[in-house]
């Protein structure tokens, strides 16, 4: 790495971790700023390389550990440095076919894999929290405590909590959910921002070109059933992993559309009007997109458009 390449790492490190004490500390547009911890990193690692990721990440955490301490440390290692990284790596990964053209790291396998890791992450926080006797209780309190926080209104925590418990069998897999989106959002901008400046390692994957591990439906299916037929700690980690295998299966409904598209040739503007749909109707049209994926998985419905 030249003299260039580590002072951006450096700033991007810094950046980040500043962005985090945001979060923490809380008040007015702060926490909106939080959600990006993971994009100097990721854009040091999508135009750098992992390494530049790597030590952008430890930079932010030295800022972290001085500033609030391990505690606030390990929250950031685990929720934005190790997806940070984990992406920077998998997604510069490459081979060469048969023509000795390049292949790289495909970008369902990219998905798979960042689910994995917050999927597992959020099933060992989960029996952690059984183990230390708080449960999905404290998981309540603390996410109580951290929106009001975040709406200045430390008073606002109780009534959050009853709110939320109301909630109570999903919340698990909401948070695991809410986590992925916020890497995959991430991700898809850094990758954005690194192709237009020119500087991106690897080309933007094309989401028509999705193709999910064949096991993604069949998890989601007995997660379901034990989530209907169990209780407790069970239909809790039940629920994270069905949260995760939807997300995915979302992930593929939006490759048939963007596959539709692309086919009948109707340009971009199509594309611009879905997402704004979905932005303003997001819950009752992401699961049909949801569904959409589901039989996509099942019948392999971009094979069958013309």
């Amino acid at each position: 790495m030249g003299g260039r390449a580590v002072a951006i790492t450096a700033l991007a490190g810094v950046a980040s971790g500043l962005l985090f004490l945001s979060t923490i500390e809380g008040g007015g547009l702060l926490p909106l700023a939080g959600y990006f911890v993971q994009l100097p990193l990721l854009l040091c690692g999508l135009t750098m390389g992992p390494l530049s990721a790597g030590l952008a990440s430890a930079g932010a955490l030295l800022v972290v550990l001085l500033a609030s301490g391990l505690v606030a440390a390990l929250v950031l290692l685990v929720v934005q440095l190790g997806p940070a990284v984990l992406v920077s790596r998998q997604a510069l990964l490459w081979r060469t076919d048969a023509s000795g053209a390049r292949v790289w790291y495909p970008l369902g396998l990219l998905a798979r894999d960042s689910a994995l890791y917050v999927g597992a992450a959020s099933l060992s926080g989960l029996l952690w929290l059984e183990w230390a006797g708080a449960g999905v209780d404290g998981l309540l309190r603390v996410l109580a405590a951290h929106l009001a926080a975040e709406l200045a209104a430390p008073g606002a925590a109780p009534g959050l909590e009853a709110f939320l418990d109301r909630w109570r069998p999903w919340i698990p897999g909401l948070v695991a959910l809410s986590w992925l989106g916020m890497i995959w959002s991430n991700a898809a901008l850094a990758q954005a921002l690194a192709s237009r400046s020119g500087r991106a390692l690897r080309p933007s994957p094309r989401l028509a070109e999705l193709e999910l591990p064949r096991a993604c439906v069949p998890a989601a299916v007995a997660a379901l059933l034990l989530v209907q037929l169990g209780s407790g700690t069970l239909a809790y980690l039940a629920a994270i992993v069905l949260a995760l295998s939807a997300a995915l299966l979302f992930l593929a409904g939006l490759a048939v559309v963007h596959t539709l598209v692309a086919r009948r040739r109707l340009g971009t503007a199509p594309l611009v009007g879905f997402y704004l749909v979905l932005v303003l109707f997001s819950w009752p049209l992401v699961l049909v997109i949801v569904a959409l994926g589901l039989i996509e998985e099942l019948a392999g419905l971009r094979r069958r458009l013309v």
